[in-house]
């Protein structure tokens, strides 16, 4: 077995490996190699004809004092028979040592499971990125809301807006591909009154609970109106939500949010550039 970039060629075997490891549907399996696949590096191990370890490096900039690029380690599987041998660990190896040449400046990845997070501490991951989580309440009833739904152009400004600095950014491609990936999840990506907006998407298990995965507003104030805003855009299509749970930057501070928690949501490796663990990274299509 040698390693390889995969091809369009490759993608029936990996269709297969990926049906095993991550149980994902056909549907997702269709999105993903129409849509982000041709976007990504996706290093293989093949035994014979079939594919039964791989990995997918996805560029992403870091938007700082300057721009630098990177990326984003994704899709990470190894066939169940083919575990205990470390394929995993020498297809990251060798995605490292492409992207320093060329000229990426850090990797990021979202360990699949909490266990997972030591293992890829151990093999260099070890710069922690934080989000703060906030729950709260959805209104009972909805009123009317004035939105739109965000293209890529109005996405990318308004996010630049609200962020300024030390985040992360997808090219036009990528974020068509999120947008794309967050109506899979039968959510939405909107923009609200007054250069506001919200992406999020319903709870697959708790029938109650939402989850706004990004929200932009401009000032230290959320409850009201940004959060009025998207809550009450929320309850109009999701009647049967009662509360939200909204993921925004360590480097924020709401003055009306009482009770946040922080996390470690993503780990970066630096190459040639340190990550600030404050930096906001979104978007890890879960």
């Amino acid at each position: 077995m040698q390693i390889t970039l995969a091809t369009t060629k490759d993608i029936k075997s990996l269709y297969i490996i990926w049906k095993t490891c991550f149980s994902a549907d056909t549907i997702f399996l269709n999105l993903f190699f129409k849509g982000c696949f041709p976007l990504t590096r996706t290093y293989i191990y093949k035994d014979g004809e079939s594919i039964v370890s791989s990995i997918s490096i996805i560029p992403v900039n870091k938007i700082s004092t300057k721009e630098v690029k990177g990326a984003y380690l994704y899709g990470v599987c190894t066939l169940p028979q083919y575990r205990g041998n470390a394929l995993s660990i020498r297809l990251i190896e060798y995605a490292e040592e492409d992207c320093r040449n060329r000229g990426y400046g850090f990797i990021i990845t979202r360990p699949a499971t909490p266990s997972l997070f030591a293992l890829y501490r151990k093999i260099g991951y070890s710069q922690p990125i934080y989000r703060q989580i906030a729950t709260v309440p959805l209104p009972i009833f909805a009123d009317g809301v004035l939105f739109s739904n965000l293209t890529i152009e109005r996405f990318k400004y308004l996010r630049h807006k609200n962020l300024v600095k030390n985040y992360f950014e997808w090219d036009n491609s990528m974020i068509e591909y999120f947008l794309s990936f967050i109506r899979y999840d039968k959510g939405s990506a909107v923009e609200l009154e007054s250069d506001r907006y919200m992406i999020g998407y319903p709870d697959k298990e708790d029938s109650e609970l939402y989850h706004i995965q990004e929200i932009g507003c401009y000032n230290q104030s959320i409850k009201y109106p940004t959060l009025y805003l998207a809550g009450n855009y929320i309850k109009s299509r999701h009647l049967e939500r009662t509360k939200a749970k909204i993921y925004f930057p360590i480097n924020r501070d709401f003055s009306d949010i009482e009770k946040t928690e922080n996390e470690v949501f993503v780990l970066a490796k630096p190459l040639t550039t340190d990550i600030n663990t404050d930096s906001f990274f979104n978007f890890t299509m879960e």
